[in-house]
């Protein structure tokens, strides 16, 4: 077996040392190289201070528009589109509309400004530029780096707004209408043939007004049988001193026979006359009179019906040039007075450390190829992977 040689504690407390890592020694080689880590990180800074100087100044104009209430009574055209829904969301989806955008676009002049021939490409500038916050109001906000033109384009927003949903509201307006003038002129035909068809009834029947008809004919049966109730007593008492031979008594059965005989033909053909006006026979007046009521409440009804319809028609029409705006502005937008973005002082202390982490790196790397330079097994292998990766001719 070979010889082993035993190590005395104090030599292995050393080599224990030896794997450890000596921080104060790293810190100390650090320090040594401060003049290239502050050149480093200086030159970083420098760079990223130029580079924070060119970013361009972004101003924000804001526009603030309030929803208006659709349930409480309002007779907006434009309202069933807001039925049920919260309002702000629908105008959120109108606002960001490719329709609504290229208004913008024509009315901000933009296709000029970004001297694009693309409207595509001048819409999706506009989209990038442009931030729409949604709560009980809502906000429209437009970045630029002209002032003036970031506040064009808010209330060109507003503009575009305010023209599409007046055009919704007309292109609704004229299908409404559309549909009251065609029910209209149906009903109205409608109420022709009830007018003709009662015109025809009454003809038939002989009706021209039937309550005064029906009184006068009651009326009528109602005389002749008092008149014969009354003839009928005088005979009584000329019966009583009187044979039936005695001519009075004949006069007076010849009138009651005829009175009887006129009161049958009133219960039975309505007064001895046929034609329109005479009082209808007793026993058909309920019908008479339930088939005229009839015939009155249909011309009734489509009447009733056309006058709706025709006031309906009526209040679209004249209501046809009025304002249909459904929001209120707030706050029209205004020209910014400094700018919002960038936030300068935040880069610049974030370049600040990047900086310093710059020039702890440059330190180490220097560090690292001092390290590997002093090495010959490094340089042999730094030799090597120069020799591969060489470009070959």
């Amino acid at each position: 077996m070979p010889y082993e040689m035993d190590t005395s504690p104090t030599e292995q407390i050393a080599a224990e040392k030896d794997e450890t890592i000596d921080l104060l020694r790293i810190v100390a080689l650090f320090a040594a190289e401060w003049r290239t880590g502050l050149l480093a990180a200086l030159l970083t800074f420098v760079i990223a201070a130029v580079a924070i100087a060119r970013i361009p100044a972004q101003y924000e104009a804001t526009a603030v528009i309030l929803p208006k209430d659709q349930g409480g009574g309002s007779s907006s055209n434009l309202a069933s589109f807001f039925t049920g829904v919260k309002p702000s969301n629908n105008y959120v989806s109108l606002l960001v509309s490719r329709t609504l955008r290229d208004d913008v676009v024509r009315r901000a002049e933009l296709l000029k400004y970004f001297d694009y021939r693309s409207a595509e490409a001048a819409r999706g500038r506009l989209y990038a530029m442009t931030k729409i916050f949604s709560a009980d109001t809502i906000t429209i906000l437009v970045r630029d780096k002209d002032a003036a033109m970031a506040a064009r384009i808010a209330n060109a927003y507003v503009g575009a707004l305010e023209s599409l949903q007046e055009t919704m509201a007309n292109a609704q307006a004229d299908l409404q209408r559309k549909f009251f003038e065609q029910q209209l002129q149906k009903e109205k035909d409608a109420l022709t043939v009830a007018e003709q068809d009662l015109e025809q009834t009454q003809l038939g029947l002989g009706i021209v007004e039937a309550s005064t008809q029906t009184q006068i004919g009651l009326g009528a049966i109602a005389n002749t049988r008092a008149a014969i109730t009354n003839m009928q007593v005088q005979l009584a008492a000329l019966l009583q001193g009187s044979t039936e031979q005695n001519p009075e008594v004949q006069r007076l059965r010849s009138q009651i026979s005829q009175l009887q005989a006129q009161e049958h033909q009133l219960e039975s053909s309505g007064g001895g006359g046929s034609g329109v006006g005479a009082a209808s026979p007793a026993g058909k007046m309920p019908r008479v009179n339930l088939e005229n009521a009839r015939k009155q409440r249909e011309v009734r009804y489509h009447e009733g019906l056309v006058s709706s319809l025709a006031n309906h028609y009526e209040t679209l029409r004249l209501g046809a040039g009025t304002s249909n705006n459904t929001f209120d502005v707030i706050d029209p937008a205004i020209v910014p007075e400094f700018p919002t973005w960038p936030p300068r002082r935040l880069f610049l202390e974030g370049a600040a450390g990047g900086a310093l982490l710059v020039g702890v790196l440059a330190i180490a790397v220097q560090l690292l190829l001092r390290r590997i330079l002093a090495d010959p097994v490094q340089r042999t292998h730094l030799y090597s992977i120069k020799q591969n990766v060489r470009w070959r001719r």
